[in-house]
């Protein structure tokens, strides 16, 4: 994708994100249709249906992707290094320091993020129709927000948004633990609050995932490129299983820690581990192309004048005079 994406990485990654998660959401729903009509008789049909349409998309996709140009490459044998070279040397370098960084971001979500959904469904006694929603509002908010942090991206860093976003990665498991105290009210009123954490995960999690795989594009040469993200994908994956097997392991144990059962605990555990690895490693990773310095306070005020001006502008001179005069004509003297 590097080869076909030159500039505004970002940008492009975010709307090519939302058409994506759109499509996938939408054909998500319907094959919950198509099941729910064939199960009461032939639920088979129903998935004979499915795997037929995924044969087909899947056929036109890869007909697609034989008309798609390439360039031509030139392998260049000095480039690759092996996995044990590249973990060895991973805390040496600006791009190791990231795979660890996002590697372990990874293993302290996944703690808590698998138990999110025994937590809804056990707990809470959810039923399948408010757990759907709950990932619907994520869903959604994820699709509103990657292009709003592709182009966000391209004017300030990828690096600035994953500082942005991983601000509130940390504080997501202890919002599911304060849903707790809401328990005794209404149903309704947990699904509401649920389904805002999710759209407020949604969003976070959009802008860091998203700017977390362009900073491979920006960090990598391009003879580089496959064997890195290939590296990355390994690390992660590892974290991901660890982070897995020690939140599902937690929870097996029976125990009462201070009144918390064990999934609380994990809870608690897991957002501490995030912001303890977000305010270790957040300054140990440097972005590698020049972006614009972000102030918020200029920003804002930049905003307001441009939007002030704009106003003036649609308005003549001679109109707004006309409406001062006509105004004092009937003012009380």
């Amino acid at each position: 994708m590097k080869d076909l994406v030159t500039k505004n990485i970002g940008n492009y990654f975010g709307k090519r994100a939302r058409i994506s998660g759109l499509v996938a959401l939408i054909c998500m729903i319907i094959a919950g249709f198509i099941l729910d009509y064939f199960k009461q008789t032939k639920v088979f049909i129903g998935f004979i249906i499915l795997f037929s349409i995924a044969f087909i998309g899947r056929l036109v996709s890869s007909l697609l992707v034989k008309k798609q140009y390439e360039p031509e490459f030139k392998e260049d044998e000095r480039a690759y290094f092996s996995i044990f070279e590249f973990v060895k040397k991973m805390a040496y370098n600006n791009f190791g320091r990231f795979v660890l960084y996002f590697a372990l971001v990874s293993l302290t979500t996944c703690i808590a993020s698998p138990l999110f959904t025994v937590y809804m469904l056990k707990n809470l006694n959810f039923s399948y129709t408010f757990y759907m929603l709950t990932i619907l509002s994520s869903s959604i908010t994820t699709l509103i927000a990657m292009p709003l942090w592709g182009r966000f991206a391209d004017k300030y860093g990828n690096l600035k948004v994953m500082r942005l976003t991983g601000v509130f990665v940390p504080i997501i498991p202890f919002l599911w633990l304060f849903s707790v105290l809401l328990i005794p009210f209404n149903k309704t009123i947990i699904l509401i609050y649920i389904m805002l954490i999710q759209a407020a995960s949604g969003i976070a999690w959009a802008g860091f995932n998203l700017c977390a795989g362009n900073f491979i594009y920006d960090a990598v040469s391009r003879q580089r490129m496959a064997i890195c993200v290939s590296y990355f994908n390994v690390i992660n994956g590892f974290g991901i299983l660890v982070g897995a097997l020690l939140g599902g392991y937690i929870s097996s144990i029976k125990f009462n820690f201070w009144g918390l059962t064990p999934l609380y605990f994990i809870f608690i555990l897991s957002g501490l581990a995030r912001a303890g690895v977000y305010f270790f490693m957040k300054d140990k990773i440097q972005e590698v192309r020049e972006v614009k310095q972000i102030n918020v306070k200029s920003e804002i005020k930049n905003k307001i004048q441009k939007d002030i001006s704009k106003i003036f502008n649609s308005i003549s001179l001679k109109k707004f005079s006309e409406s001062i005069e006509s105004s004092l004509k009937f003012a009380p003297l």
